[in-house]
């Protein structure tokens, strides 16, 4: 398999992303980079990232950092597992052309609403009601090569589901067929 992989968790807030990309960095036979758009956030100077009405005049520049740094690690013939939450259709689009020499593997990582909320609380680290906000844009959109439900299903049950993926005969779909919708 080429290293030019990318396995890209896309959920919301409290989903279980991080927690996969871990798992499977410890499974996997080989190494993956963890590229997390909370990490990448965080390394901006926090007055700007606490500040609104700063993100929302610059988020689709950032958004754009952060999809190109991915494509830049990737195509340097690394292995990446993104850990990220699509917010917007036009996200996933551009991820999708950015991607397209690549083996991606978009995969939905899904927890009801009510378990969200219950998490949030438990975390102690969000703002509570970023999984209610986040909750519809991020999972109305339907394409995924592969959909985990983390309330039904153990960190280890998802990160198998997902090595099961990467070592069988299906091709990753799902980013070829958005940048179709182009």
């Amino acid at each position: 398999m080429s290293n030019n992989q990318i396995i890209f968790l896309n959920g919301v807030s409290s989903s279980g992303k991080s927690s996969i990309a871990k798992q499977l960095q410890k499974k996997l036979i080989n190494p993956y980079f963890h590229l997390s758009i909370d990490s990448f956030l965080h390394a901006f100077p926090d007055q700007f990232l606490e500040s609104c009405s700063y993100m929302k005049t610059q988020q689709k520049q950032i958004m754009s950092g952060f999809h190109s740094s991915v494509a830049a690690v990737t195509g340097a013939g690394n292995r990446v597992i993104v850990d990220h939450i699509m917010k917007y259709p036009e996200w996933l689009i551009e991820c999708a052309d950015l991607f397209h020499d690549f083996n991606a593997i978009l995969v939905k990582v899904y927890c009801p609403l009510d378990e969200l909320e219950k998490r949030e609380k438990l975390r102690g680290d969000r703002e509570i009601g970023t999984a209610k906000d986040q909750f519809n844009p991020v999972y109305n959109f339907s394409l995924f090569d592969i959909e985990i439900d983390t309330s039904k299903n153990s960190i280890e049950e998802s990160t198998n589901t997902i090595i099961d993926y990467i070592e069988s005969d299906n091709k990753s779909l799902a980013f070829d067929k958005l940048r179709e919708q182009i």
